[in-house]
């Protein structure tokens, strides 16, 4: 079956084994073989991974230091971070005779 939404319950065939494979986007795939026996309900969990981003970064004037969750990065702007891992970081743009410029990507 192709198209179904989670949760959802799908009736197989008993005594063959059958591939389910579950897709998201921004998430590692995840998939398990199953076989069910007759009249065997089965329920399956799956803990989707969500996959690493990018993060583009510019600054006018170019050339600032970056900065993520408090540690210099060695790089400066324009430049494109990756692969970073999901969830909120910190990212301060940094420039001699300049404010600091913070902010959390969505």
């Amino acid at each position: 079956m192709r198209g179904e939404r989670t949760p959802a319950t799908i009736p197989l065939s008993p005594d063959v084994q059958h591939h389910v494979a579950l897709e998201l986007p921004g998430h590692a795939p995840w998939a398990q073989d199953v076989a069910v026996s007759p009249g065997e309900v089965r329920q399956l969990e799956a803990a989707l991974e969500p996959l690493p981003g990018t993060v583009d970064l510019v600054s006018n004037p170019p050339g600032a230091e970056v900065w993520t969750d408090g540690r210099r990065t060695g790089l400066n702007t324009p430049v494109v971070l990756g692969p970073v891992a999901a969830g909120p970081h910190v990212v301060t743009l940094r420039m001699e005779g300049y404010g600091v410029e913070v902010g959390v990507p969505p």
